[in-house]
């Protein structure tokens, strides 16, 4: 069996694990090594965090996206907060 068809058919939902994780439930050698070498590693906190491909490249767009829009939601509130004080 293939560590990706282990995953499929144990943990279909996993799209994103740490080292702690692995150890609690007891992931086989062939699948860590398999996650470790195809997922993108996004840290080093509890032994090492990674993500599967396209979860990691999605979230990642939101953190690209969401500080300007963020930015703007800031800028607006602002206005609105000196429009309401000079009133």
């Amino acid at each position: 069996m293939t560590w990706q068809k282990w995953l499929q058919e144990n943990c279909p939902n996993v799209k994103a694990l740490d080292h702690n994780q692995w150890e609690r439930y007891d992931y086989p050698q062939y699948v860590r090594d398999g996650i470790t070498e195809n997922w993108i590693k996004v840290n080093d906190e509890n032994g090492g965090t990674w993500h599967e491909p396209n979860y990691h490249k999605e979230n990642m767009v939101l953190l690209l996206v969401l500080p300007p829009v963020l930015l703007v939601m800031l800028v607006l509130v602002a206005l609105l907060v000196h429009i309401k004080l000079q009133d």
